[in-house]
């Protein structure tokens, strides 16, 4: 597949990963270009990765771990989301934004392998997929990924009161 290809095939779904992980459409944006500029690198000096979707995803991981890394650093503990656009319902608004707000401290406190698998599986990447991507057995990735729920919704359940 050409480097064409694959951003035809893979960009959108790259992008929607790293807005889980990122928090924010123009950090997404960001996330996603820079890896396929990294694809591209590699692909004209090194022949590419044998699988460039999974490689994609280990990428945009890694650079979504990094601007975590960079925002704890400087102490921007900010929400990451832009304003939702309005709708004639303020108080559904409200309502949306404080769900958003919610999963988004839930998704904070999680581990970062725990918020990479649920970011990947609610993607809907198989088990196969995501032990790829994420560099885990295939055999555990249920195991993981039932966890990970679990600590998820004791985080929900918590910040819920």
């Amino acid at each position: 597949m050409t480097l064409e290809q694959d951003f035809r095939t893979h960009y959108t779904e790259i992008y929607r990963y790293a807005a889980k992980l990122a928090g924010s459409r123009q950090d997404a944006e960001d996330v996603a270009q820079e890896s396929f500029l990294r694809l591209e690198h590699v692909s004209r000096h090194g022949g590419g990765p044998a699988e460039p979707k999974a490689w994609l995803f280990r990428v945009a991981t890694n650079l979504c771990r990094d601007l975590r890394r960079r925002r704890h650093t400087r102490g921007d503990d900010r929400e990451g989301f832009e304003a939702l656009r309005s709708t004639s319902d303020p108080s559904a608004d409200l309502l949306q934004d404080e769900r958003r707000a919610l999963a988004r401290r839930v998704l904070d406190r999680l581990r970062e392998r725990d918020r990479v698998l649920l970011a990947l599986w609610s993607a809907g990447h198989s088990h196969a997929e995501i032990a790829r991507i994420a560099g885990l057995r295939s055999s555990s990735i249920g195991r993981l990924l039932e966890r990970a729920t679990r600590r998820a919704a004791s985080l929900l359940e918590e910040e819920s009161r």
